[in-house]
């Protein structure tokens, strides 16, 4: 039986580990089949699919796109997760995302800052080394 895990985060979203790492970790579990599905980014997915193909595992491009709607008048975050998709089609959108994604990170710092909590961007990079807004 085969087995696949079409789910999972690098740290260029809120994974802890590399694309390729992930990779490793799947070959290493047996499974024929993964998708990189960071929230609102497909910078690791070239990276996940050169390691996915020195192991001979199968790879199918993924991204997890955090939205929202409104459900009986109240706002309720949602997860999407998009599967196969030709990267070049939807660049420019992940691009827009990007901005949104850092405008969104800047007002939760600027909330923290007003209530005291001593934090600005770059202090959250170097603690958590993520990607930021580069």
């Amino acid at each position: 039986m085969s087995y696949i895990d079409l789910h999972f985060h690098s740290i260029y979203s809120d994974g802890t580990y590399t694309p390729e790492e992930l990779v490793c970790y799947a070959k290493k579990k047996g499974l024929s089949a993964v998708s990189l599905t960071d929230h609102d980014t497909i910078k690791g997915l070239d990276r996940a699919r050169k390691q996915s193909e020195k192991l001979g595992i199968k790879f199918i491009n993924g991204v997890e796109i955090n939205s929202c709607c409104y459900v009986s008048n109240r706002l309720v975050n949602i997860h999407v997760l998009g599967y196969n998709f030709v990267i070049d089609k939807i660049n420019e959108y992940m691009k827009i995302l990007k901005v949104l994604r850092d405008e969104h990170n800047d007002a939760i710092i600027r909330a923290l800052q007003r209530i005291g909590i001593c934090i600005d961007y770059d202090d959250v990079e170097k603690q958590f080394g993520f990607y930021g807004r580069k």
